[in-house]
């Protein structure tokens, strides 16, 4: 998988755990916060947006 569709299941996956918590009944901002951390640290996305950052590729951050 590229980088920039690394990050954006792992956005779409964090939306979907953040859309979760907000339904009606009872919620866990603790267990929400860990998912959202166990996401981001799977799936190489650290390493996909460090890449980008740094500008490998043909990707580059607007400053």
């Amino acid at each position: 998988m590229r980088d920039p569709e690394t990050l954006a299941f792992a956005v779409l996956d964090i939306e979907a755990i953040l859309s979760a918590y907000l339904e009606p009944g009872s919620r866990d901002a603790n267990g929400t916060i860990m998912a959202i951390l166990e996401r981001l640290d799977r799936d190489d996305v650290p390493t996909a947006a460090e890449r980008i950052r740094n500008g490998f590729g043909r990707y580059r951050v607007i400053k």
